[in-house]
């Protein structure tokens, strides 16, 4: 796809992508700034659907979304009303069997880095600190009530239980500050991502 991202449109913020090329030009601006030496970030859209995710090459297979669900990921995601982005990480609940929990190796090592005085849970503190950002099921609108590591880390540990688990360490942005900040939003997402990227490379 050729062009720049120049920003946001009203017409992002649909439950459809029909319209769009705000994934495929956003995704490419942000995967080339954070691509470097031990970096193979790249950038994927996910199919019908507003948003697209960011991983390292290998840790990613493009339509394979039983590959997908068991790694961790940034996001980028569009709803109407709102723009949210930040680091996507799943787990199948106890009597899913379509999948291995042996195969959620990135959940099983989120889960262990937030029990102890970790450096990933000390990144992860603070750049919830740092961007504002919450703890939450994003799609299903339910944050995790948790004020500090311990809490987070006792409310996490038991799960998945019967349910799929969703977990979202997400920035949440109105849709008109979202346009209204044009090309500056690729900067303050970026800000966001940078930070989240530790937290995504300590569980490869």
């Amino acid at each position: 796809m050729t062009g720049k991202f120049e920003g946001f449109k009203a017409v992002d913020f649909n439950e459809s992508v029909a319209g769009t090329k705000w994934r495929g030009l956003l995704g490419k601006a942000l995967a080339s700034a954070m691509r470097g030496p031990g970096h193979p970030y790249r950038a994927w859209s996910v199919p019908r659907d507003p948003q697209l995710h960011i991983a390292h090459e290998g840790e990613y297979k493009h339509g394979d979304q039983a590959y997908n669900v068991t790694r961790a990921k940034l996001f980028v995601r569009t709803i109407p009303g709102e723009l949210a982005y930040g680091f996507y990480i799943e787990a199948p609940g106890q009597k899913d069997k379509n999948f291995s929990p042996g195969s959620f190796k990135h959940w099983q090592k989120f889960k262990s880095g937030l029990r102890s005085a970790t450096q990933m849970r000390a990144r992860l503190f603070d750049a919830l600190k740092k961007h504002s950002l919450v703890v939450m099921d994003y799609g299903a609108g339910q944050p995790w009530q948790a004020k500090t590591p311990d809490e987070l880390a006792r409310s996490i540990d038991p799960l998945p239980k019967d349910t799929w688990v969703n977990l979202h360490v997400v920035k949440r942005v109105k849709q008109a500050d979202a346009i209204a900040a044009k090309s500056g939003v690729v900067r303050n997402i970026l800000e966001v991502l940078t930070d989240l990227s530790a937290i995504y490379e300590d569980l490869l």
